[in-house]
């Protein structure tokens, strides 16, 4: 195999999936496994032996940790914690559903 085709292997084999109706999504995602799957390469060619799935990880990890939303204490480390919900849970405006008059409004 040459060379694209051991980079469309790296790439596939680690896919980002996002699923939206927006066309630019999967070049979006595609251009970072793509360079997720470069950098993996530069950094083997300095002689590090890490696997592709570990450097994914390293580098997810290390670009939440910068540009993340710090964890809010113990237990789960997302960074989907501070949600629209508990954002509305916790405002102390009462969020509660009323019967409307009209027929098709929610």
């Amino acid at each position: 195999m040459g060379g694209v085709d051991l980079f469309d292997q790296f790439v596939s084999q680690y896919r980002i999936r996002i699923r939206s109706k927006k066309w630019w999504w999967p070049l979006f995602s595609w251009g970072i496994g793509a360079a997720l799957v470069n950098g993996w390469r530069l950094y083997r060619a300095l002689g590090h032996d890490i696997s592709l799935l570990h450097f994914t990880r390293e580098c997810s990890k290390e670009i939440l940790g910068k540009f993340g939303i710090p964890s809010i204490g113990p237990g789960r480390s997302l960074v989907l914690q501070k949600n629209a919900f508990n954002q509305q849970r916790y405002d102390r405006k009462d969020h509660w559903l009323y019967k409307s008059d009209k027929q098709f409004g929610r």
